[in-house]
């Protein structure tokens, strides 16, 4: 499913139009993503939890050449589905 088809969706289940539905589905995608670039989780009752997990340096070898190389420090976005979301995905 694409964000087209997504928008698609989510305006037959509201009743909204696809204009106002695509700029909802934008905003509420961007504030994630805001709020997750300052370090913060956030947490979807029933759906799951979005978060930022930070990753220690470490060795590591270049693909390229087989070489040595230091892998440096950075962050990475995690997402946690609620036991409700994976039950009824089990259960589909």
């Amino acid at each position: 499913m694409n964000k087209q088809d997504l928008t698609t969706l989510v305006a037959q289940k509201t009743g909204l139009t696809k204009k106002d539905t695509l700029a909802t589905i934008e905003a509420t995608f961007e504030a994630i993503g805001e709020v997750m670039i300052s370090g913060e989780d956030v947490a979807i009752p029933q759906f799951g939890k979005f978060k930022v997990l930070s990753k220690s340096s470490r060795n590591g070898v270049d693909p390229r050449d087989g070489s040595k190389m230091i892998i440096p420090a950075h962050k990475v976005p995690k997402f946690d589905a609620s036991s409700v979301l994976r039950k009824s995905i089990r259960e589909s």
